[in-house]
């Protein structure tokens, strides 16, 4: 599963905020750099739990907003992929993702 975070203000601190749970396998957070993915964490709690992951700059893919009369606002946005780490025709686990969120300390 792949996602896609828009509209990410011009920070020096950015964290991805996950609310999820999981069975049968765990699975991984991956974020891309503009030319590969980066393994981020390990996502393996069953029951319903948080995770934070401080988003490196690489990881913040830059665009710019036309917003009316103030000009060019400068935004980012962020991919995020869920891979399963055991992928198998046999078993498939599951991945329950409540949310994801960008904030900036």
């Amino acid at each position: 599963m792949t996602t896609n975070t828009t509209e990410i203000p011009d920070a020096t601190i950015h964290e991805l905020q996950i609310r999820y749970n999981v069975s049968e396998d765990n699975f991984t957070v991956q974020l891309w750099n503009g030319s590969s993915w980066n393994n981020r964490t390990i996502l393996n709690d069953t029951i319903l739990s948080y995770r934070n992951i401080t988003l490196l700059p690489e990881e913040l893919i830059p665009y710019g907003t036309l917003a009316g009369n103030a000009g060019i606002i400068n935004n980012s946005y962020t991919i995020v992929r869920y891979m399963d780490l055991n992928a198998s025709t046999v078993q498939q686990g599951n991945l329950y993702l409540d949310y994801q969120r960008i904030y900036n300390n």
